[in-house]
């Protein structure tokens, strides 16, 4: 559940991932892992002022919440790909297959 869970027609992933594992420099990386979607592969790549993640899910969710916390607790200043919620620090997107960056 730390990395993914499914949630009824939804996958959320990295719900619970330390803050620290998102610090500069620092990746995040899921191969061939399987779900009730399909397979999934996900990486998160973290640098001084972006957070990506580039993601494949083999049959459609009805949504992806992908948490991705600032390490220091900043809130992002713009975010490409999805819809970003402040409050639970995650971008929300609809499609199998695509990219979000958060930028602080």
């Amino acid at each position: 559940w730390m990395l993914y869970l499914e949630n009824g027609s939804s996958l959320e992933l990295f719900k619970a991932v330390p803050r620290r594992w998102l610090e500069a420099g620092k990746k995040i990386v899921l191969e061939q892992v399987k779900t009730h979607f399909g397979m999934l592969n996900a990486c998160v790549e973290a640098s001084d002022n972006h957070i990506t993640c580039s993601y494949t899910l083999e049959r459609k969710a009805k949504e992806i919440i992908i948490r991705l916390p600032h390490p220091h607790g900043l809130r992002a200043v713009k975010c490409s790909g999805g819809t970003y919620n402040p409050n639970s620090e995650s971008v929300t997107v609809t499609r199998k297959k695509g990219s979000v960056t958060l930028t602080f």
